[in-house]
């Protein structure tokens, strides 16, 4: 396998694991927020 091969694998799962990360922090954000803002229903 050719260096450039590589490196354009590497770069396009950097890509994706960068995208996952920042989805799974805004999704924490979310809930948090929501969390601390819900009303509360009885």
């Amino acid at each position: 396998m050719a260096v450039e091969q590589r490196l354009d694998q590497l770069e396009k799962r950097n890509k994706r694991l960068t995208v996952a990360l920042t989805m799974t922090v805004v999704a924490m954000a979310a809930v948090v927020t929501m969390a601390a803002t819900g009303e509360r229903y009885k």
